[in-house]
């Protein structure tokens, strides 16, 4: 589904009607519904590449987030000196860096794979003997995937702690406005946003509205 569709205007219509009907506390789940119906649109075997990202990092993003907290309880705990905390910080960082890899090495290899086999393929002149591989490349997958490892990265050098819920890492992956087209989001710029209960409010909504008939205007006036 086309951002500049009336398709596109109509999901975001009843989403919008929906959202502001139901209890705050199922909002988080009305937008992670619409983001999985809306990549879903496009062929239900996509939904398996950002719901391997999410997967992956909500597992690899929490056994990170548990090691630290193990060696804040240690730190409260034993009252070491600073030497101490030094080398057991250090040692910790080593196991946290495996999982960081791993996580960089799965999801970047699953875009580098995708997008670049055939180009590699005929860059290597290999092109005429080999058959072209026949994969589905995911909408925005560089998107979900930088945005996903940027989480990644951000729990690994402890600028918050992980998300506990898969369900919301799903969303912060799969939310539907930006997964196509971008920004690539920081999670705690979007946190408030996506899991916060939000009433309905007039003034919020012309300026959004506005918001976005601006940005059509620069689609469709300039850009086009």
């Amino acid at each position: 589904m086309a951002l500049v569709s009336y398709g596109f205007g109509f999901f975001c219509a009843v989403l919008l009607v929906l959202y502001y009907l139901i209890p705050g506390r199922y909002q988080w789940l009305l937008l992670l519904s619409a983001s999985v119906v809306f990549y879903g649109l496009a062929g239900p075997v996509w939904i398996l590449y950002p719901a391997a990202a999410s997967v992956s990092v909500w597992y690899l993003a929490r056994k990170i987030g548990r090691m630290t907290d193990q060696y804040r309880s240690w730190v409260r705990k034993e009252q070491p000196d600073r030497a101490q905390k030094k080398a057991y910080d250090q040692k910790l960082k080593t196991r946290q860096r495996r999982l960081l890899i791993l996580g960089l090495l799965l999801n970047f290899g699953i875009l580098a794979a995708l997008k670049y086999t055939n180009f590699l393929l005929h860059l290597a002149g290999l092109s005429g003997q080999m058959e072209y591989a026949d994969w589905i490349l995911p909408l925005g997958i560089s998107y979900y995937t930088f945005q996903s490892m940027g989480y990644l990265i951000d729990i690994y050098q402890r600028k918050y702690d992980p998300e506990a819920s898969l369900l919301r890492t799903a969303l912060f992956v799969f939310y539907f406005p930006q997964l196509t087209v971008g920004p690539i989001s920081r999670f705690d710029w979007l946190r408030e946003d996506l899991y916060s209960p939000h009433g309905f409010s007039v003034k919020r909504l012309t300026s959004g509205g506005q918001r976005v008939l601006w940005g059509y205007f620069k689609k469709l006036v300039v850009a086009d």
